[in-house]
């Protein structure tokens, strides 16, 4: 991380660290809560004003040490060492080269199109972590990992997108609200009925309204409007060959306290 921070430093750009890797930053190493996997790439998003200036950001990433190449546009391969294995590393570009529907389309022969739908709000709102000695970085804050994963999810529908939401919802209360639950927003508390866990998910929601432009979250009301959209997010957030029916319905409950505050806000 350290590599690409110095490199996106030089040019001069915003930036943050998002993700998984994010995500189980702020939740494990930052608040405590338990890794749910292993997290095997890394992800950043970048504001450029131009492709010519990501190409720039890339090509400095590639010129230090231990970085390689790959085929696919927006990636570069970390590999510590020999005996280790190389380590995924994306750079999503955003800003100048994405479109009015903030979509990104990679210039020359390439037909890959990708949503970036989220990422100026998100970075807006991003929160200052320690990764390492000394070196402190921006990365996307939990309700705007949650809003990205919305879009994430909503855009290819992947197992993975539900559950990182999942475990975001989940959490919310214990990661660092505990106090501001019993306090300014005893409400949600109440409620709630006094669940914690639920009333994480209805002040994440708050949370990431707060950190919404109005155009982002007319386009979540626009995307979760739908019932049939919301369950067709809870069927993939849980396994149901594997969980109890307490358990699904514990899911279901947080998924829908933190979607309907979502779009209900004005």
């Amino acid at each position: 991380m350290r590599a690409v921070d110095e490199t996106i430093q030089e040019v001069n750009c915003r930036y943050m660290l998002m993700g998984a890797t994010a995500r189980d930053i702020l939740l494990f190493h930052v608040f405590g809560r338990a890794a749910m996997r292993a997290t095997l790439d890394v992800d950043f998003a970048i504001a450029v004003e131009s492709w010519e200036k990501f190409a720039g950001v890339v090509h400095g990433i590639l010129s230090r040490p231990k970085f390689q190449a790959s085929r696919i546009e927006h990636r570069v391969f970390f590999k510590p060492s020999e005996a280790q294995e190389r380590v995924p590393v994306d750079i999503v570009p955003f800003g100048g080269v994405a479109s009015a529907e903030n979509k990104i389309f990679w210039p020359g022969d390439s037909h890959m199109v990708m949503s970036v739908a989220g990422l100026d709000d998100t970075i807006a709102g991003a929160v200052w972590v320690l990764v390492d000695k000394d070196l402190v970085i921006p990365a996307a804050s939990l309700p705007g990992l949650a809003v990205l994963k919305l879009f994430a999810w909503a855009d290819r529908r992947a197992n993975k997108d539900a559950t990182d939401l999942y475990r975001i919802l989940k959490n919310y209360a214990d990661a660092g609200n505990e106090d501001r639950l019993y306090g300014d927003k005893l409400d949600i508390l109440e409620k709630a009925e006094f669940n914690v866990e639920l009333a994480g998910s209805y002040l994440l929601a708050s949370d990431a309204v707060e950190l919404c432009s109005e155009v982002t979250l007319h386009h979540l009301r626009n995307l979760f409007s739908l019932p049939d959209t919301i369950e067709d997010l809870e069927n993939q957030m849980v396994d149901r060959g594997f969980q109890t029916e307490e358990a699904m319905n514990r899911t279901a409950s947080l998924l829908q306290a933190f979607i309907t505050t979502l779009i209900a806000i004005k």
